[in-house]
């Protein structure tokens, strides 16, 4: 589905031909899925716009202390990321560690008008439903799409509905991590959960110039209502759903959003809500090598 150019070599990003951003492994040797031996020990990196970067050098897991690919893609989803990893890890023998980015989930609940039961949220679900049914009118869709569970359920984005429509992507995410867990244990990978990074979970100054940034960017974008629910819903129960998946399914969870608080005060680390800067791309590559580390 969505996907980025392959084979693109545009100074701060580079592509390689599965698509996916090249990194930056040991001794500022270029890495992609082609370039790694086999046997190499790796750790592979999964996510959205986190993952992937949108216009910056330094994306989460390019940094030069151990082998590490991005198969990411901007706004793709766990199911999307899960389905890179089918495909992708038999090229390795040596997986050390499955990093997966998480929150564009919550994002993507605020964007679709659906949740595809059995594969989750994705962009552009409506298009799906309807042109790989052949087209759908009113009458139609009460077949995939009704009141009784069927494999899509509607999702209105009312305040009133958030636990309902929380339970679904619960029930979603569980499935997903679920099979994530038995994959990664296949490798002899330890699975590790990352939120992603947004300004609005942490405690923290804004820089001026992210602040003039982030005005710019709420007039334009139209977007400050479903951004506020994204922060609500994570902090009201996303979070704690996370965390007891982890517990109960056995995969490690990180809120990176706590180890970026008031010691980064007017530190420049994004350039919007959600894409960051340089530097903060490279903080964000710190703390989960430190992590991964433990």
């Amino acid at each position: 589905m969505r996907t980025a150019v392959p084979n693109l070599d545009r100074g701060r990003v580079k592509t390689d031909g599965w698509s996916m951003r090249r990194t930056t492994g040991p001794g500022d040797r270029e890495m992609s899925i082609d370039s790694l031996d086999a046997d190499e020990p790796v750790d592979l990196v999964f996510g959205g716009s986190f993952c992937f970067g949108v216009g910056h050098r330094m994306t989460a897991p390019q940094r030069p202390r151990r082998a590490a690919l991005n198969l990411g893609g901007f706004s793709h989803s766990l199911a999307q990321n899960l389905i890179a990893f089918m495909f992708l890890c038999g090229h390795f023998t040596t997986v050390r560690n499955v990093v997966i980015a998480v929150l564009n989930e919550i994002y993507l609940l605020q964007a679709c008008d659906a949740i595809y039961r059995r594969f989750g949220l994705f962009q552009f679900n409506e298009r799906f439903l309807n042109d790989m049914n052949g087209g759908l009118n009113q009458e139609r869709r009460g077949t995939p799409l009704g009141d009784s569970p069927r494999p899509f359920a509607r999702l209105t984005h009312r305040e009133a509905d958030e636990d309902a429509e929380g339970a679904l992507l619960n029930e979603s995410l569980q499935g997903v991590f679920s099979t994530w867990t038995c994959q990664a244990a296949v490798s002899g990978a330890r699975l590790v959960a990352v939120t992603q990074s947004t300004p609005d979970l942490q405690q923290r100054k804004l820089a001026e110039g992210e602040r003039e940034l982030f005005d710019r960017f709420d007039a334009a974008s139209g977007i400050m209502e479903a951004d506020s629910r994204v922060v609500r819903c994570h902090s009201a129960w996303h979070r704690q759903d996370m965390e007891d998946l982890s517990g109960r399914i056995r995969f490690d969870y990180l809120e990176i959003n706590d180890r970026i608080g008031n010691d980064y005060d007017q530190a420049w680390l994004y350039v919007d809500r959600v894409h960051m800067s340089d530097m903060g791309y490279a903080l964000a590559a710190e703390i989960v090598a430190e992590t991964l580390q433990r």
